[in-house]
C-alpha cells in the first residue's frame, strides 16, 4: 500500500486517507504533477523570457520535457529543489509494491534546470548549454544535467562565480584584502593573524605552499604571508589563476575540451587570454623605465619586453642556436641522437574517439596537471636511474598538449653512442611502469627513432614542435587539428599559461644565464686592464674565449669554452654572481636590509659575473620605472623650470642694460655740472681782474 502526500495538497491526500482509498488513480496523480509543474514553470516566468540564456534553452530538442514518477522509481533516492523546498522520493525495496514517503515527488522539468545550472554564468552558458547538446546525443540527458549541475557547484563559491570577468574577480579580490584587513588590524601575534587569514583562504580554495610556510615561519617573516592577504594585487592574482584552473577543470569534464569542439583549450580562457593580453600591452606601453643617473635614457616596457625572450621571435631563434650547438658538439664528438616521445597512459586522456573516455571517467578525471605531474615522475626517475650508473645525456624536451588538453613530451637527446642504447631502454621501461598492459601502450607510450645524421638535420625533427609552441611562424596547419599554425600556438601556449606548465626545458649544457650575461658586454677584455691585473695570460685569454663565443651566437664554443656540454654547475669557468648587500654597507649605522612591499627580504638578483676571484659587472645602469604620463608630465615640469631660469637670467640682463644707460646718462649729467660750475668760477674770477688757478682753467677750456 501506498501513501503519497505533498505540503500543496495535504488536505486532499488526507481526506482520501480517511477514506481508505489505497492509491491515487494515474489521473489524479497526473493531475497533481501538472498542477505542481505549472507553478514551477510560471515561477520568475516574466524575468525569464527576456533571457537570452532561457531563449536558448528553449531551442534544444529533446523528445521527454520533464521528469516523471517513472524516470524517479529507477533511482533509489532522489532529491529535487522546488520553490516549496526539498521533495524527497524513496523507494522501499522490500517487494514488489512501491511505497512513497514523506511528500510526493515534484520536479523540475530538465530545462529548467539546465536554465538554473547555467544562467549564473553568463560568460560560460553558451558552451555549457552546447556541451549539454552533444552529451545527449552519446548518453542520457539525466546524466548531461547531472554533469552541468555538477558543473555550477564546482564554478560557485559563498562569495565569488569563478566564471566571472576579470573587472568582477578585481572587484572581488579588493572586497576580500579589505575583509582581511579589518579581521587582523589589532592582532599582534603573527600565528593567530595567519591562522585567521589561512580560514578565509580557505573559502576560496586558496592556501600558501607549505614549503613557503616553513621558510617563512623559520625566516620570523610570517607577517609577510599575512601581509599578502590584506594586498588586492595578490588577491587578484590568486582568483585569477584558480578561476582559470577551475574553469578549465570543468571544461574538460563537460567535453568542451577536444579538436570537435575547443582544441587545446576552451573558448572562454582564449577569450580571457587575448583581453589579458591586450591589457597588459597597454601597461607595457603606458609605463616607462629611465636611468636614474641620466633620466634622458628612458625606454617604454613594451620596448624593452620587446629586445628580451619575452619576445616570440628573440626567444625561438635563441632556442635553435642552442639546439643546433649541441647538434654541432655530437657530431664533433661521434655522439649519437634520438628523439623520443613520452605519452601519459589512458586515464589521463579525456576524450577518445570523439567520446568522454571511460578509463578517464573511472578514475575520477585527471587534471591536466595530475598528467604532466606523472610524465615529470616517469622523467625524474630516467634521470635518476642514469646518473646513478654514471650515463650523461643532454638535449631538450618540449612538452605539448594532445587536443584535448593532455600533454605529452618530446625529447631530443644526445649521448654517446655506447650509452643511447641503455638510455632508449630505461626510457621505456618507466614510461611502461604504469599500466603497461593495457590497450595501445606498448605501441604509443614511448616511440624511440634514432637520428640518422646522413638523411638531416636533428634539429629539424623538434623545429615544427617549437613553432607550435611559440607563434606558429613557418607551419601552415595543425595537423592534430582543423586549425592554422598561429591559432594553434595561440591556443597552446594559453593552454601552458594557465596550468602552469613550462614548455620547453634544456638538459645539460653550461647555465643559459651566463651565455645573457655576456652577451651585455660588447667590449673586448683587455688584457692590460686593471681589473684583470691580477689573472694570468691563459686565464685572460679563457675568459675572452667564452665571452666572443657568446657575443658570437656560438653556443658549441661556448659550451666547450665553458668546460665542456657535462660540465657541473658549480665546476663552470664562469659563473652568475647574485648581487647582496655589500659588507661595508651593513656596517653603516642607518643601514636598513632591503624588504618587499609585504616585509620580507628581498631576493638577490643577478647584477654580474664571477670569473676566479674576479666580478665583472654586466648590469650598469639603476633602472627606475613610471608611468608614462607621470614621466611626461614630470620633464615638462622640469623644462618649464629650465624656461622660467632663462626668463630670469634674460631680465636680469636686461636690467643690467637699462642700469648702464641710467649711469652713463647720470654720468654725462655730472660732467655737464662740472662744467657749468667751473665756467662760472672761470668768470668770478676774470671780474676781479685775477688769474683763476690753473685747475680751474682747465675745466673752462
Amino acid at each position: 500500500m501506498a501513501t503519497i502526500t505533498a505540503s500543496s495538497n495535504r488536505s486532499h491526500c488526507a481526506s482520501y486517507h480517511q477514506q481508505g482509498v489505497s492509491d491515487f488513480s494515474h489521473q489524479v496523480r497526473a493531475s497533481i504533477l501538472r498542477d505542481t509543474q505549472k507553478r514551477l514553470n510560471t515561477r520568475n516566468h516574466a524575468d525569464r523570457e527576456q533571457c537570452p540564456v532561457w531563449d536558448a534553452v528553449q531551442r534544444i530538442n529533446i523528445p521527454s520535457s520533464s521528469l516523471s514518477l517513472d524516470d524517479i522509481r529507477g533511482s533509489h533516492v532522489q532529491r529535487f529543489d522546488t520553490h516549496d523546498g526539498w521533495y524527497t522520493a524513496a523507494r522501499d525495496g522490500s517487494d514488489d509494491t512501491t511505497h512513497w514517503r514523506d511528500r510526493l515527488p515534484v520536479t523540475k522539468s530538465w530545462r529548467e534546470r539546465l536554465y538554473d545550472a547555467v544562467r549564473p554564468h553568463p560568460d560560460l552558458s553558451g558552451a555549457m548549454i552546447g556541451a549539454f547538446q552533444r552529451m545527449t546525443k552519446k548518453r542520457d540527458y539525466l546524466t548531461a544535467i547531472s554533469l552541468v549541475e555538477s558543473a555550477n557547484q564546482r564554478l560557485s563559491l559563498p562569495s565569488l562565480r569563478l566564471s566571472s570577468s576579470d573587472e568582477e574577480l578585481a572587484e572581488s579580490a579588493r572586497v576580500q584584502s579589505r575583509r582581511v584587513m579589518r579581521l587582523v588590524a589589532g592582532v599582534k601575534d603573527d600565528d593567530i593573524a595567519f591562522d585567521m587569514v589561512t580560514d578565509v583562504l580557505s573559502g576560496f580554495g586558496l592556501s600558501f605552499d607549505k614549503a613557503v610556510i616553513e621558510a617563512k615561519t623559520k625566516a620570523g617573516e610570517l607577517r609577510a604571508l599575512v601581509n599578502r592577504a590584506c594586498s588586492d594585487l595578490w588577491w587578484r592574482r590568486q582568483l585569477r589563476r584558480k578561476s582559470a584552473l577551475q574553469v578549465e577543470s570543468v571544461s574538460r569534464d563537460l567535453e568542451m575540451v577536444h579538436k570537435g569542439a575547443s582544441a587545446y583549450c576552451s573558448g572562454l580562457t582564449l577569450a580571457r587570454s587575448r583581453f589579458r593580453r591586450e591589457q597588459t600591452r597597454q601597461v607595457l606601453n603606458e609605463t616607462i623605465a629611465y636611468d636614474v643617473e641620466d633620466e634622458s635614457v628612458h625606454f617604454s616596457l613594451f620596448e624593452l619586453a620587446g629586445k628580451s625572450v619575452s619576445n616570440p621571435v628573440v626567444r625561438r631563434a635563441e632556442m635553435f642556436v642552442r639546439l643546433r650547438g649541441f647538434e654541432q658538439i655530437a657530431q664533433e664528438c661521434g655522439h649519437a641522437a634520438a628523439f623520443i616521445t613520452l605519452t601519459a597512459p589512458s586515464r589521463f586522456h579525456a576524450v577518445s574517439n570523439g567520446q568522454a573516455n571511460q578509463k578517464w571517467l573511472d578514475a575520477g578525471r585527471p587534471s591536466v596537471l595530475a598528467a604532466q605531474d606523472h610524465l615529470n615522475g616517469v622523467f625524474i626517475n630516467i634521470r635518476r636511474e642514469l646518473d646513478k650508473s654514471g650515463i650523461k645525456m643532454y638535449g631538450m624536451r618540449v612538452v605539448e598538449p594532445h587536443h584535448d588538453g593532455c600533454p605529452h613530451w618530446h625529447l631530443l637527446v644526445f649521448a654517446a653512442k655506447s650509452d643511447m642504447k641503455r638510455i632508449q631502454e630505461v626510457h621505456q621501461r618507466h614510461a611502461l611502469s604504469d599500466t603497461p598492459n593495457e590497450r595501445g601502450a606498448q605501441k604509443r607510450r614511448c616511440t624511440i627513432e634514432d637520428i640518422n645524421w646522413s638523411r638531416g638535420s636533428a634539429v629539424g625533427y623538434v623545429a615544427k614542435y617549437l613553432s607550435k609552441n611559440i607563434d606558429g611562424a613557418h607551419i601552415d596547419s595543425d595537423k592534430d587539428t582543423e586549425l592554422d599554425g598561429a591559432s594553434a600556438a595561440e591556443r597552446v601556449c594559453v593552454w601552458a599559461r594557465t596550468h602552469g606548465i613550462r614548455q620547453f626545458q634544456f638538459f645539460g649544457g653550461p647555465s643559459v644565464t651566463v651565455w645573457r650575461e655576456l652577451r651585455r658586454i660588447r667590449q673586448e677584455f683587455k688584457e692590460d686592464d686593471t681589473l684583470f691585473a691580477d689573472l694570468t695570460p691563459t686565464d685572460h685569454l679563457t675568459l675572452e674565449n667564452v665571452r666572443r663565443a657568446a657575443d658570437a651566437s656560438d653556443w658549441a664554443a661556448f659550451c666547450h669554452a665553458m668546460g665542456g656540454v657535462f660540465v657541473r654547475r658549480d665546476q663552470q669557468v664562469v659563473k652568475p654572481h647574485y648581487h647582496v648587500p655589500h659588507i661595508f654597507d651593513q656596517l653603516m649605522d642607518d643601514y636598513t636590509p632591503q624588504t618587499t612591499r609585504y616585509g620580507d627580504k628581498v631576493t638577490a638578483r643577478v647584477n654580474g659575473l664571477m670569473f676566479h676571484h674576479v666580478f665583472l659587472l654586466t648590469r650598469f645602469k639603476t633602472w627606475k620605472m613610471e608611468s608614462k604620463q607621470t614621466y611626461v608630465t614630470r620633464q615638462k615640469r622640469i623644462m618649464s623650470d629650465v624656461v622660467d631660469i632663462f626668463d630670469v637670467l634674460e631680465r636680469e640682463e636686461e636690467y643690467r642694460r637699462m642700469a648702464d644707460d641710467k649711469y652713463d646718462e647720470a654720468m654725462r649729467y655730472q660732467e655737464r655740472f662740472e662744467e657749468l660750475v667751473a665756467l662760472s668760477l672761470c668768470e668770478e674770477w676774470e671780474g676781479k681782474g685775477e688769474c683763476p688757478p690753473p685747475a680751474l682753467l682747465d675745466l673752462c677750456q
